[in-house]
């Protein structure tokens, strides 16, 4: 967390896309660096394509709650209102709440929040009324997992 802002550090995809992240994008992304692709499991070169994040859409049919939680919990900056439509800065990337039934699933996507203390982090957004469980601290890895008025996993990380 810097001053009163927070930064996506990533985002968790369900295990089917796992293989496509790892093995394609991420190989794409080392690969872009000197110009080439994989296809068909050979190396091809290529135009590099320079893309980022834009933003994370959730569907929600509690849109003041969910405003309330990434606004005034989380603290994250409202840039947009539109109609059915909210964006939220999140650093890099934003947070849109999209009017429309939620679907988090069994696995859906997990937004995960940089912060360099997670236990203080943590304590702060409890004491705005965020649910978060235990702080995971491991040899190098801290975390710590909640979830947002739909339900929608999100994380705490030191990385």
């Amino acid at each position: 967390m810097e001053g009163n802002r927070m930064r996506i550090a990533a985002i968790a995809v369900p295990r089917r896309f796992l293989y496509w992240f790892s093995a394609a994008s991420c190989f794409h992304a080392r690969l872009g660096a000197i110009g080439g692709s994989i296809h068909g499991g050979s190396i091809h070169k290529e135009a590099v394509v320079e893309m980022e994040m834009a933003r994370v859409i959730l569907f929600t049919g509690q849109m003041d709650a969910m405003s309330r939680f990434y606004g005034e919990v989380l603290g994250l900056a409202q840039v947009t209102t539109e109609k059915g439509w909210r964006e939220f800065d999140a650093g890099r990337a934003r947070i849109a709440l999209h009017s429309g039934q939620s679907s988090p699933g069994r696995k859906g996507p997990k937004i995960v929040f940089y912060a360099k203390d997670v236990a203080a982090v943590r304590e702060t957004l409890v004491a705005r009324g965020a649910k978060f469980g235990k702080v995971r601290q491991g040899e190098v890895l801290c975390l710590c997992d909640g979830k947002d008025p739909d339900g929608n996993p999100i994380q705490l990380s030191n990385r």
